[in-house]
């Protein structure tokens, strides 16, 4: 069996690019695959230029990976079961979120999902200071 694993973009990618990437080329190397999935509202859609700007923001990261999902919400407590239904699609068996609520709704049907905490006030100071963190696109 290959691993599906996916990663969520913001909070998780920008706040351990390394670590993310590292981890999606050995899975990707081992014979698994790899899923971005971020959730966004309409208001940053547009702050980035809409959806296709915003794909290119997550792609500059260079995260190796099979595939870059992006769901839209209305209402911020919509995003654990955009995500849920994504993980499903693909058949993901490890998530990474910042979200508690999501993880707890993928860990309730099934789906290993790990907690990544929001950045504490120190780690946004030290990812400034180092130049990680943001989107590369959008500073």
């Amino acid at each position: 069996m290959n691993i599906k694993i996916g990663l969520d973009y913001y909070n998780v990618v920008t706040q351990f690019p390394d670590q993310c990437w590292e981890l999606a080329w050995k899975v990707m190397v081992s014979g698994g695959e790899v899923y971005i999935i971020s959730a966004v509202g309409h208001k940053r859609l547009k702050e980035t230029g809409g959806l296709e700007r915003y794909r290119e923001e997550i792609e500059a990261w260079n995260i190796p990976n099979h595939e870059t999902e992006i769901v839209v919400f209305d209402k911020e407590e919509d995003i654990p079961q955009l995500k849920l239904d994504v993980c499903k699609k693909y058949d993901i068996a490890i998530f990474i979120d910042d979200r508690p609520e999501t993880v707890k709704l993928l860990h309730e049907n099934g789906i290993m999902a790990l907690l990544c905490p929001k950045p504490s006030k120190k780690t946004e100071k030290k990812a400034e200071k180092e130049g990680f963190g943001h989107p590369p696109l959008f500073e």
